[in-house]
Order: structure tokens, then C-alpha cells, then sequence
């Protein structure tokens, strides 16, 4: 692949070797994924980054932290990053939305815009099982697509997966 973001000329983009723990990682209506606090998933509601109408629509009612999420079995103690392209529909306050994994102090708070963005973030493993989520309190929808957990202190580029994890193999030259 070459990577034309840093240079008008190109430069190849070569990745190093990483998993996509996340199963169903654009299909959010899977029963994989988990819907708390009355947070409602319409599957394949509007068109992705990829330009298929593959991109899932997630509804909250203003319910106390309504979230969206995933159980994955991990290893204590390890570097994980979680990221998720997310786009706002009519989120009553689009910079309430928190990504993460269990628990307050893994995830962070991002602004979703009106316009399609990947969000990541790292924390380490505190147990045997995470829970990469998106949540909110407020009312209003968002749009989400292409979510991936990996053991990794950094995010890669997107490894879809339809039912099964998916490996990348390292690139080279």
C-alpha cells in the first residue's frame, strides 16, 4: 500500500503483524455485541468509509451510560487498543460519547463529528476478560463501523472480520 497522507509522492505504507480480536467488527447487531441502558443497533443503515452501505445506526435514549460492547477474553496486564470509526446523525452533545474497554479509567471521552473519524485508545489489560465499548448518556444516534481490539500499544489500519478473528501478517519490502 502506499500512504500519500505525509508526502505528495507517496511512501510505502509497510505494517507490522497484528489480530483483530473483534469477531463481528462491522456487523454490531450480531448478538456478539451487547446493547445496555436501551442503546438500540440498526445494522447496515448508512454508507461507511469503505462506501458500502455497511455502517451501523446506535440509538440512546438518554439512559445513564447506554452502551454497546463487546466481551473479549485477554491477557492481564498487556497493552490493548480499541478503535472504532464513528460519524454523529443528531447526538444531543456529540462530546459526551465514550470509547474504552471495563472500566471508567480505560477510555476516554471523544467529540463525534459530522463527518466519518476513527477514534483509538490504549490502556492496559486489568484482568482476564475487556470489554471494548461505546457508550453515552445522551439522547440521539450516532453512526459506527470497523471496530477492532488489538494487543498492541497503537492502532493499525482496519482488519475486517466476518465471525472469526483475523491476522495480518508483517509486511515487507
Amino acid at each position: 500500500r502506499i500512504d500519500y497522507l505525509d508526502s505528495e509522492d507517496g511512501v510505502f505504507l509497510l505494517e507490522k503483524a497484528s489480530t483483530n480480536l473483534i469477531t463481528h467488527s462491522e456487523d454490531f447487531s450480531n448478538e456478539a455485541w451487547a446493547k445496555s441502558g436501551n442503546a438500540v443497533v440498526d445494522s447496515n443503515f448508512t454508507t461507511s468509509p469503505s462506501g458500502k452501505q455497511n455502517a451501523s445506526k446506535f440509538t440512546f435514549d438518554g439512559t445513564t451510560n447506554a452502551t454497546v460492547n463487546r466481551t473479549i477474553s485477554v491477557t492481564n496486564g498487556v497493552a490493548y487498543t480499541f478503535s472504532v470509526w464513528l460519524k454523529n446523525n443528531n447526538l444531543s452533545d456529540p462530546s459526551k460519547v465514550w470509547i474504552g474497554l471495563s472500566t471508567t479509567t480505560q477510555g476516554e471521552y471523544v467529540t463525534v463529528t459530522n463527518e466519518w473519524q476513527r477514534f483509538d485508545t490504549t490502556h492496559t489489560s486489568n484482568g482476564i476478560l475487556e470489554y471494548p465499548r461505546v457508550q453515552t448518556s445522551e439522547v440521539g444516534s450516532i453512526f459506527a463501523w470497523a471496530a477492532m481490539l488489538e494487543q498492541s500499544s497503537q492502532s493499525s489500519s482496519y482488519i475486517p472480520t466476518q465471525g472469526t478473528i483475523q491476522t495480518r501478517v508483517q509486511e515487507t519490502a
